[in-house]
């Protein structure tokens, strides 16, 4: 789990880096008058961010999973004895 958790860490913040990157070339095609390459700077930053919700969302739920599978393990086999 901590090596998973270390590798989602590492990979969002590389997505982070890699969409301020797209944001502020997207910047500075826009005040030079470049519109098209603006644009798809915008495009590829934004596909950056859906990556990174997906990523979240993604690690949220493994740990959600993660945490119910202890809570039966810990709690499900006294539930299991009390029937």
């Amino acid at each position: 789990m901590e090596l998973f958790f270390e590798c989602s860490v590492w990979f969002g913040y590389s997505l982070e880096c890699e969409c301020i990157t797209h944001l502020l070339q997207a910047q500075i095609n826009i005040r030079s008058c470049q519109y098209l390459p603006a644009l798809l700077q915008l495009f590829a930053a934004h596909t950056k961010l859906n990556t990174w919700q997906s990523l979240i969302i993604t690690k949220d739920v493994c740990l959600c999973t993660c945490v119910l599978a202890h809570l039966w393990f810990l709690y499900g086999k006294q539930t299991a004895n009390l029937s």
